[in-house]
């Protein structure tokens, strides 16, 4: 399998990334893996110009385009962000709305989708980031596992940074994200 994680963070060494480097590895073990940080790269505003809905080559000369073409080659697409206000951080939201031409086409569809959502503010809030995210899986006829990683209370720690190595119960967390992810890819792959 092909395995795209796409750090949403503004931060380097975020806890986004550590939780996305964490299941990263695992899978790095049987599948081949690409990490993505949106902080590395240039994705202009989505402008609703309507070229990709009359299939039509998107007119935005940027980074967007290398990574259009690891979510097409990706069995397993993983967005980790951190929650602002309830939702995605603006890098990553602003990449969901750079895949309007993915929707008309479905090229998307059947590719499983992981969320990783982190945050200082209630859980309620992070919860609501992940759904979020999962509502864009759904909207594109992806396939999202029955769990989702949400982690909380990052103001507990110094600069709000998750202490490394990570505890058990953050590990166990994140190893159930990936045996579910790696369970329904293989039951899809068999049927």
């Amino acid at each position: 399998m092909y395995i795209v994680g796409i750090n949403g963070s503004h931060r380097e060494q975020s806890n986004s990334e550590l939780f996305l480097d964490y299941v990263l590895e695992k899978f790095q073990t049987d599948h081949e893996v690409e990490k993505i940080n949106l902080l590395d790269k240039h994705i202009a505003f989505y402008d609703a110009c309507d070229a990709c809905v009359q299939n039509k080559p998107c007119h935005i000369q940027d980074d967007m385009h290398s990574i259009f073409e690891s979510l097409l080659k990706a069995d397993v697409v993983i967005f980790s962000s951190p929650t602002y206000y309830g939702m995605p951080s603006a890098r990553l939201k602003n990449l969901m709305d750079r895949t309007d031409m993915f929707f008309a086409s479905k090229q998307l569809q059947g590719k499983i989708g992981v969320v990783i959502t982190n945050g200082a503010g209630t859980f309620a809030g992070i919860e609501l980031n992940a759904k979020m995210v999962r509502h864009f899986f759904d909207d594109h006829k992806m396939v999202n596992i029955p769990v989702y990683a949400c982690f909380n209370n990052t103001k507990d720690y110094p600069e709000n940074r998750f202490p490394a190595p990570l505890s058990e119960k953050v590990r166990k967390m994140l190893d159930e994200l990936y045996e579910n992810a790696v369970d329904i890819a293989e039951k899809i792959r068999n049927f």
